[in-house]
Protein backbone atom coordinates (compact mmCIF):
# COMPACT_ATOMS: atom_id res chain seq x y z
CA UNK A 1 0.00 0.00 0.00
CA UNK A 2 1.37 3.63 -0.78
CA UNK A 3 2.01 6.14 1.93
CA UNK A 4 -0.09 8.81 1.62
CA UNK A 5 1.92 11.98 2.86
CA UNK A 6 -0.44 14.76 3.69
CA UNK A 7 -1.25 17.32 6.50
CA UNK A 8 -4.16 16.52 8.44
CA UNK A 9 -4.60 20.31 8.81
CA UNK A 10 -5.98 21.90 6.11
CA UNK A 11 -3.52 24.00 4.02
CA UNK A 12 -0.23 22.79 6.75
CA UNK A 13 2.71 21.92 5.66
CA UNK A 14 4.22 18.32 4.75
CA UNK A 15 6.82 16.40 2.54
CA UNK A 16 5.95 13.65 0.31
CA UNK A 17 9.82 12.63 -0.48
CA UNK A 18 11.46 11.90 3.11
CA UNK A 19 14.31 10.31 1.37
CA UNK A 20 15.47 14.16 -0.90
CA UNK A 21 18.88 15.37 0.10
CA UNK A 22 19.71 19.23 1.17
CA UNK A 23 16.29 19.74 3.10
CA UNK A 24 16.87 18.99 7.35
CA UNK A 25 15.36 15.26 8.39
CA UNK A 26 13.12 17.33 10.61
CA UNK A 27 11.05 18.57 7.89
CA UNK A 28 11.65 15.97 5.31
CA UNK A 29 10.39 13.04 7.35
CA UNK A 30 7.36 15.00 8.66
CA UNK A 31 8.92 14.25 12.04
CA UNK A 32 9.49 17.84 13.10
CA UNK A 33 11.33 16.94 16.49
CA UNK A 34 13.76 14.95 14.71
CA UNK A 35 12.74 11.74 16.54
CA UNK A 36 15.10 8.66 16.51
CA UNK A 37 13.87 5.35 15.51
CA UNK A 38 12.60 3.76 18.61
CA UNK A 39 10.68 0.58 18.71
CA UNK A 40 7.57 2.21 20.40
CA UNK A 41 7.01 4.54 17.60
CA UNK A 42 6.47 1.71 15.08
CA UNK A 43 2.81 1.59 16.64
CA UNK A 44 2.49 5.27 16.14
CA UNK A 45 -0.43 6.50 13.86
CA UNK A 46 1.05 7.70 10.59
CA UNK A 47 4.87 5.60 11.17
CA UNK A 48 5.97 4.74 7.67
CA UNK A 49 9.71 3.67 8.39
CA UNK A 50 12.83 5.51 9.21
CA UNK A 51 16.04 6.33 7.18
CA UNK A 52 19.82 6.99 8.40
CA UNK A 53 20.04 11.00 8.26
CA UNK A 54 23.94 10.16 9.77
CA UNK A 55 25.77 7.51 10.32
CA UNK A 56 24.46 5.38 13.31
CA UNK A 57 21.18 8.25 13.25
CA UNK A 58 17.97 6.31 11.87
CA UNK A 59 15.29 9.50 11.79
CA UNK A 60 11.64 8.11 12.16
CA UNK A 61 9.53 8.97 9.05
CA UNK A 62 5.76 9.82 9.41
CA UNK A 63 3.11 10.19 6.99
CA UNK A 64 2.21 13.60 8.07
CA UNK A 65 3.69 16.05 10.46
CA UNK A 66 1.04 16.57 12.60
CA UNK A 67 1.97 12.57 13.28
CA UNK A 68 5.36 13.47 13.95
CA UNK A 69 4.17 16.06 17.17
CA UNK A 70 2.33 13.83 18.36
CA UNK A 71 5.27 11.34 18.88
CA UNK A 72 7.58 14.18 19.89
CA UNK A 73 4.50 14.50 22.83
CA UNK A 74 4.41 10.99 23.52
CA UNK A 75 8.18 10.82 23.76
CA UNK A 76 8.26 14.10 26.35
CA UNK A 77 5.41 12.11 28.05
CA UNK A 78 7.71 9.40 28.64
CA UNK A 79 10.26 11.60 29.73
CA UNK A 80 8.31 13.12 32.57
CA UNK A 81 7.34 9.60 33.55
CA UNK A 82 11.41 9.21 34.13
CA UNK A 83 11.80 12.10 36.37
CA UNK A 84 12.82 14.28 33.80
CA UNK A 85 10.08 17.43 33.17
CA UNK A 86 12.09 20.77 33.37
CA UNK A 87 13.59 22.08 30.47
CA UNK A 88 17.07 21.27 30.83
CA UNK A 89 16.02 17.86 32.06
CA UNK A 90 14.23 17.45 28.56
CA UNK A 91 16.81 19.02 26.55
CA UNK A 92 19.38 16.80 28.17
CA UNK A 93 17.81 13.27 27.78
CA UNK A 94 16.71 14.63 24.14
CA UNK A 95 20.59 14.53 23.49
CA UNK A 96 20.46 11.28 25.15
CA UNK A 97 23.84 12.50 27.43
CA UNK A 98 25.88 14.97 24.82
CA UNK A 99 26.71 18.00 26.50
CA UNK A 100 23.42 20.36 24.74
CA UNK A 101 23.97 23.06 26.81
CA UNK A 102 24.06 24.91 24.10
CA UNK A 103 20.53 23.66 22.91
CA UNK A 104 19.18 24.48 26.24
CA UNK A 105 20.14 28.24 25.66
CA UNK A 106 18.79 28.47 22.45
CA UNK A 107 15.31 27.22 23.59
CA UNK A 108 15.84 29.14 26.93
CA UNK A 109 16.30 32.47 25.00
CA UNK A 110 13.52 31.50 22.26
CA UNK A 111 10.69 30.64 24.55
CA UNK A 112 11.32 32.81 27.90
CA UNK A 113 11.54 29.93 29.72
CA UNK A 114 14.03 28.76 32.55
CA UNK A 115 16.09 25.97 32.43
CA UNK A 116 14.09 24.60 35.69
CA UNK A 117 10.75 25.37 34.55
CA UNK A 118 8.38 22.36 34.27
CA UNK A 119 7.21 21.43 30.90
CA UNK A 120 3.24 21.17 31.90
CA UNK A 121 2.52 18.73 29.04
CA UNK A 122 -1.21 19.87 29.35
CA UNK A 123 -0.16 23.75 28.14
CA UNK A 124 -1.02 24.20 24.50
CA UNK A 125 0.87 28.18 24.69
CA UNK A 126 3.65 26.10 26.81
CA UNK A 127 3.95 23.41 24.22
CA UNK A 128 3.50 25.25 21.02
CA UNK A 129 6.59 27.55 21.88
CA UNK A 130 8.78 25.18 23.44
CA UNK A 131 8.29 22.80 20.19
CA UNK A 132 8.73 25.72 17.61
CA UNK A 133 11.84 26.78 19.42
CA UNK A 134 12.93 22.63 19.56
CA UNK A 135 11.97 22.25 15.93
CA UNK A 136 13.89 25.27 15.19
CA UNK A 137 16.89 23.82 16.40
CA UNK A 138 16.74 20.54 15.28
CA UNK A 139 15.97 21.79 11.59
CA UNK A 140 18.62 24.87 12.08
CA UNK A 141 15.99 27.17 10.89
CA UNK A 142 11.93 27.94 11.91
CA UNK A 143 9.68 25.02 11.33
CA UNK A 144 7.50 25.26 8.37
CA UNK A 145 4.53 23.95 10.26
CA UNK A 146 1.75 26.09 11.10
CA UNK A 147 0.57 26.32 14.51
CA UNK A 148 -2.93 24.65 14.01
CA UNK A 149 -0.40 21.61 12.63
CA UNK A 150 0.98 21.88 16.34
CA UNK A 151 -1.77 22.52 18.33
CA UNK A 152 -3.47 19.61 16.10
CA UNK A 153 -0.63 17.11 17.18
CA UNK A 154 -0.62 17.35 20.60
CA UNK A 155 -4.20 17.07 21.04
CA UNK A 156 -3.97 13.69 18.68
CA UNK A 157 -1.13 12.43 21.49
CA UNK A 158 -3.20 13.40 24.45
CA UNK A 159 -6.15 11.31 22.68
CA UNK A 160 -4.36 8.67 22.35
CA UNK A 161 -2.49 8.68 25.41
CA UNK A 162 -6.24 8.68 27.56
CA UNK A 163 -7.04 5.76 25.18
CA UNK A 164 -4.43 3.52 26.42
Amino acid sequence: MAVRYRSLVDGGYFSSNPYVGGVPPAIRCNNPGALNEAAWQKQCPGYVDAVETTPGNRTTIFEAPEYGVAAWWELLRRYAAAGATTVGAVITKYGGGQDYSEYVQFVKQKTGYGEDDVVDLNSDQMLLAFGKAMFRYEAGKPTPLLDQQILYGLALARNQASAV
